[in-house]
């Protein structure tokens, strides 16, 4: 068997069954948009809840824009998260949308 497929099969069941937090408030700040070899690279600090997360980051994916939480890479090579919150599309919607006004100025 292919592990790759294995793994990707994991992954999608472990997506349909994933819980989300409850987001009862959340703040952006110290948005930062830096030049990036790609193109510019936004980061920012999140507040969930009382919970102050820095570094996070917007990043863009095939599906569009979602947030990327601070990530360390392991010796083996592979990255692992600092931190991590599951949020709602709805949440995270909410928070792109601040960290665009954030931006707009």
């Amino acid at each position: 068997m292919d592990t790759s497929k294995a793994k990707k099969a994991t992954k999608k069941a472990e997506q349909q069954e994933r819980t989300f937090i409850e987001v009862r408030e959340h703040e952006v700040k110290n948005v930062r948009v830096v030049d990036g070899r790609n193109g510019d690279l936004v980061f920012f600090t999140l507040v969930l809840n009382g919970v102050t997360i820095y570094n996070c980051r917007v990043a863009t994916g095939k599906n569009g824009d979602f947030i990327s939480f601070p990530q360390y890479k392991g010796s083996n090579g592979e990255y692992y998260n600092n931190a991590y919150a599951s949020l709602s599309d709805e949440d995270s919607k909410k928070i792109l949308e601040d960290v665009q006004a954030a931006i707009n100025g």
